[in-house]
This record gives structure tokens, C-alpha cells and sequence, in this order.
């Protein structure tokens, strides 16, 4: 469950950084910073279409004492909620109450300005001459009863080879985690030079033609010597049989397809001294307990849990990058599209930039988005395909059995479980457990 909900849970943050920035903004804002300038000819009248950008709110008081307030979709012109109801306007104060909520907003009948009228905000509003359109929330795409299998050619999922060094990788993980967050000292090993597979400190500095180049030097580097660590081939390996405090140069080449074009296929070295080799041996339980706060008892289950993820995650890999896709239809991937541009344009919302700006500050273009959201519906399509290849699909009880466990485990409340359930929510948790399934067969077969 650690990676669902990245995105939303990144589009809240967001959105409630930009409502905090925007009510700061406004409540500290002078008459050139709420000046209409769309207006500034003719002073508007109270009986006006109003719009707040920091709030992302619309009030129609042309017809008053009946009044509409729409409720904005981040980014869009559009609404997701209407509320209407009867205002009071008296000495330029507008009143609404509903059952809910109470709006209030103020009138500047010289300045021709409407402005929200509560101590938490006083967000301006600026006249607008249309109504916003209403915003339709795509549904989350039914690939449980889609025939998945159809649309992808697996690859021989039964005898794919695991070659991450999981079980290393997540010693490195424990280690990292537990004594950046505990007070003890990270113990380290003397006496010996490096080997593979140990996890030490070292400092970089590389040359080009004798020259330090660019973003090629640090310092108090921790990495694990291993030739999947992530760097340039050769660059870990070169510590190999080294002594802690030594100075030594290791020779490397850029791969042809390096993404700096500018250091792509050029050899280079690096002057490295190496001040640790630390101790990965098991930390004691309680300890783990502890630092976890009861999430892990053991050493052996926190290991296990994050060597099996290192697997699962490469499988998901070599599934993706060894399966064939047919051309997917559009309402699986639809959805996913527009959750990225909802992204987007409250990133653009957040920044005061328009939305086309934005993306092309960020060099991201809508085929782009569209890929990324293809992507994102084919990693679906594979589980799913497996699943239904397999038998391994979930029945709707046994998919609610495991639901009811794990929010009784997380302690949710009814509202809580509701929210996690909303929006595509339910879908994602299928596809958690559904995963959960598949990647344990895989390796059984794999792992006998």
C-alpha cells in the first residue's frame, strides 16, 4: 500500500498549500493588487457574476435575492458543486445561509469590489460576463470486467530471472532508516578493505582531459558497491579492494546514451577517497519495534517485507518492458489522463501561471500526458491479464473480506473509509490486493 494514492494524496498537498498561499496573499493585499483591471472603465454594480481566484469560487447576485454559488474545479472554469438559495444584502453586506455553510461577502460601491466578509478571508472577487460550465469527473475505468488478456501478449512470467540483490538492498534500506531516525551511531568496519556488496562513504571528484567537470563532484556519499547501484558502470566496483582513508582514481566511460549529451560516451576519471565501510548486521528487535512504532516486531519481518518488495517491483518491471500492447480503448485510459491534467492545472493555479505556460516551462506536452496516462491503464491491463490467465482473481467477497480487514488494522472511521472508497479509491485497493496476489504466485514459480 506505500505507493497508492501518490498522485491525489500530491494534489491535495498542493491544493491546500495553494489555499493557504492565496489567503495570505489576499489578506495582505492593497488596491492595486484587487484592482479589476477587465472593469476598470466602468465600476461594476453588486448585481454581477463574481469570481475568486484564491477561492476558486463563483457567485451569481444578478437576480438577488436569489443567488448561486459554484464551486470551482482547481485550474478550470468549470464547476463541481452549485449551491443556491435567498441572500440578504443589507448596507452592502450579501448573507447566505444554508444548512452546511454561511457565505458572507461585502460591496464596494465605490470601488465596485466585492470581497469575501469573514476573519479567515477577504479574498477580492472581479466580475465576469458568463457563467461557469459544469466539470464532468470522468469514472474510474472497469478493467475488473474488462477482458484484459486480450489486449497484451505476456512474456513468460513463470521463469522471469530476479537479478536485483534484494536482500542486500533492503539491508541497506533498514540500515538508512533506522539510524537516521534513532539516536545510536551508525556502526561501521575496520580492518578489511571494501568488496562487493558492502554499503561505505566515500567523496568523488571527477575529471575530464584533467579538468573537474561539471556536477561531478560530492561529498559524504553513501552507496552500495554493486554494478545495479544505479551509477555509471565501473564506478562502484572501483572501490573494490580498497582501504578505508585511501585516495584513489577510478577510470569510467559514460554510457553512448548518457542523458547529458555532453558527457555521453566520454571516459573520465574519478579521484575517490573512501572514509567507510558501515555494519549491515541485523539490529535487534526491539529496536526495530520501536523506530517503527509497532508497524514491524522483527528485524527478519521488516527484511523480508522490503527484499520482497525490491522483487515485486522488478517483476513489474520486466513485465511492463517484455509485454506487447494492443492499442487500448480510450475509456481506459481517459480517466487517468484527466487526473493529470487536473494536476497540472493546480500546479499552474499554484504558480499564477496559465495552464499552456506551464507546461511548456516544463517541457511537457498533452501527448505526453496522454502517454503518461496510457501508461498508467497498461499497468492495469497487465495485472489484471495475469490474474484472469491465472484464476487468481479476487470474488467480491473475498475482495470485501480484505477490505474490512485492512481498514479495521488502520482503525478508520465510516467517513474515512468513505473518502478512501471515493473516486476511483475502491478500484485502487483491488488492484493493491489483486497485485499483492499476482506478484506472490510469480514468485512462487520463480522462488519454488
Amino acid at each position: 500500500m506505500k505507493k497508492r494514492y501518490a498522485l491525489l494524496c500530491l494534489m491535495l498537498a498542493l491544493f491546500m498549500l495553494f489555499t493557504v498561499a492565496c489567503t495570505e496573499k489576499n489578506n495582505n493585499t492593497d488596491e492595486s493588487d484587487t484592482k479589476d483591471d477587465s472593469s476598470s472603465a466602468v465600476i461594476a454594480t453588486v448585481d454581477s457574476i463574481w469570481y475568486s481566484k484564491a477561492n476558486q469560487t463563483v457567485v451569481d447576485l444578478r437576480n438577488m435575492p436569489e443567488i448561486a454559488v459554484y464551486k470551482l474545479q482547481p485550474g478550470f472554469y468549470q464547476f463541481t458543486k452549485m449551491i443556491e438559495g435567498e441572500c440578504v444584502y443589507e448596507d452592502y453586506i450579501v448573507s447566505l445561509e444554508t444548512e452546511k455553510e454561511t457565505f458572507s461577502w461585502m460591496f464596494d460601491s465605490q470601488k465596485g469590489v466585492l470581497s469575501a466578509n469573514t476573519a479567515e478571508d477577504n479574498s477580492t472577487y472581479e466580475t465576469r460576463s458568463a457563467l461557469p460550465s459544469q466539470y464532468v469527473s470522468l469514472a474510474f475505468p472497469d478493467f475488473i470486467r474488462t477482458d484484459c488478456k486480450s489486449l497484451v501478449t505476456l512474456p513468460d512470467y513463470k521463469n522471469l530471472k530476479i537479478e536485483v540483490n534484494a536482500e542486500r538492498l533492503a539491508a541497506v534500506d533498514i540500515f538508512q532508516f533506522y539510524y537516521e531516525t534513532s539516536e545510536d551511531p551508525a556502526p561501521k568496519i575496520t580492518g578489511r578493505t571494501a568488496q562487493a556488496g558492502d554499503y561505505v562513504q566515500i567523496d568523488y571528484t571527477g575529471y575530464l582531459n584533467g579538468e573537474a567537470f561539471e556536477n561531478g563532484a560530492a561529498t559524504g556519499v553513501d552507496l552500495l558497491i554493486d554494478a545495479n547501484s544505479g551509477y555509471i558502470p565501473g564506478f562502484t566496483e572501483g572501490i573494490i579492494g580498497k582501504e578505508i582513508g585511501s585516495t584513489f582514481e577510478v577510470p569510467v566511460k559514460f554510457p553512448d546514451n548518457y542523458h547529458s549529451t555532453e558527457m555521453a560516451g566520454k571516459s573520465v576519471i574519478f579521484k575517490m577517497t573512501l572514509h567507510a565501510i558501515y555494519d549491515l548486521s541485523p539490529i535487534a528487535d526491539e529496536k526495530i519495534a520501536k523506530v517503527t512504532e509497532g508497524e514491524f516486531n522483527t528485524y527478519s519481518e521488516m527484511f523480508d517485507d522490503y527484499a520482497h518488495f525490491y522483487k515485486t517491483d522488478e517483476i513489474q518491471s520486466k513485465l511492463i518492458a517484455q509485454s506487447t500492447f494492443q492499442e487500448l480503448p480510450k475509456e481506459l485510459y481517459e480517466y487517468f489522463y484527466q487526473k493529470y491534467s487536473e494536476l497540472y492545472h493546480l500546479y499552474a493555479l499554484y504558480y499564477g501561471m496559465e495552464y499552456e505556460a506551464l507546461l511548456q516551462y516544463g517541457e511537457i506536452t498533452e501527448a505526453v500526458l496522454l502517454e503518461d496516462a496510457k501508461n498508467e491503464a497498461k499497468g492495469y491491463v497487465l495485472i489484471y491479464a495475469i490474474a484472469q490467465a491465472e484464476n487468481l482473481m479476487l470474488s467480491e467477497d473475498d475482495f470485501q473480506t480484505k477490505l474490512d480487514d485492512y481498514f479495521s488494522d488502520m482503525e478508520f472511521t465510516k467517513e474515512e473509509i468513505e473518502e478512501e472508497l471515493a473516486d476511483g479509491g475502491k478500484e485502487t485497493y483491488h488492484l493493491d490486493f489483486t497485485s499483492e496476489i499476482v506478484f506472490d504466485w510469480i514468485l512462487k514459480q520463480i522462488e519454488p
